[in-house]
């Protein structure tokens, strides 16, 4: 990953993920989470009737105290009426950003939201790559860009939408679907290439029953993510767990 030219010192923590359940369950999830020692949460939302969603996040505070960081992703759940409501509702609770909190490609209500939100906007399934980008940060339809290597196609695709969200001066966010460490090494190495990527959503590999990868990215005691020296990304599939599942030849 040589060609990057990633910054070695930069230091990457990840947030972890609280589900969309019941208010009770997400707490207990935020709790177990704040007592693991994650530095920030990322909570999922877009329930249906907005006041459902405020009363997960106050109560979410509420059980974490103060000081932890919070992220909402609403992955499109509200209308425009609904967001602006549930934005205003959560601007006291210490909440870094709100990922798509409308329809993607609505970029009326997104530049609506985006003029009047007391938290900051950040564009995901709005953005897949860099004509995409430049859309959304033209209409001023997001303060944010979650940038995903899956969502855009590779390492060179995410890099054309990192360079169009650092031309306008916006800072971004790596995220993921459900990728092993496999694909979360290679996020890591892109991760490092940019000084304006300042969020990190790295926990996919936690969600996993099992870790079919060796070498590659680790996670610490902190949460911090580090990747080595080993030459390419430095990940590979385990070849024992490779071996129990049968082996399909394409000619």
């Amino acid at each position: 990953m040589l060609f990057l030219q990633g910054d070695r010192d930069k230091k990457i923590y990840t947030d972890n993920t609280v589900s969309l359940l019941a208010k009770d369950k997400m707490v207990e999830k935020a709790i177990k989470f704040k007592e693991m020692g994650f530095p920030v949460l990322k909570v999922k939302l877009g329930d249906r009737g907005f006041s459902n969603d405020v009363a997960r996040m106050v109560a979410i505070r509420e059980a974490v105290g103060d000081d932890l960081p919070l992220r909402v992703d609403a992955n499109q759940g509200w209308n425009y009426l609904d967001a602006k409501r549930a934005l205003e509702g959560m601007k006291g609770l210490n909440i870094e950003h709100c990922e798509e909190p409308v329809l993607a490609g609505n970029t009326v209500d997104q530049a609506r939201l985006t003029a009047g939100s007391p938290i900051p906007i950040m564009a995901d399934e709005s953005v897949f790559n860099h004509k995409d980008a430049y859309k959304v940060l033209s209409q001023h339809a997001a303060h944010l860009i979650n940038i995903k290597l899956g969502k855009s196609g590779g390492i060179c695709n995410s890099m054309k939408v990192a360079a169009i969200a650092q031309a306008a001066g916006v800072y971004c966010q790596t995220g993921s679907f459900s990728e092993s460490r496999l694909g979360i090494t290679a996020l890591v190495h892109f991760d490092m290439a940019w000084e304006h990527i300042i969020y990190h959503d790295l926990d996919s590999p936690l969600m996993l029953s099992e870790d079919p990868v060796i070498g590659g990215m680790t996670y610490h005691k902190d949460w911090e993510v580090t990747v080595d020296d080993t030459p390419g990304h430095g990940a590979d599939f385990d070849p024992d767990f490779l071996k129990r599942f049968e082996i399909l030849e394409v000619k």
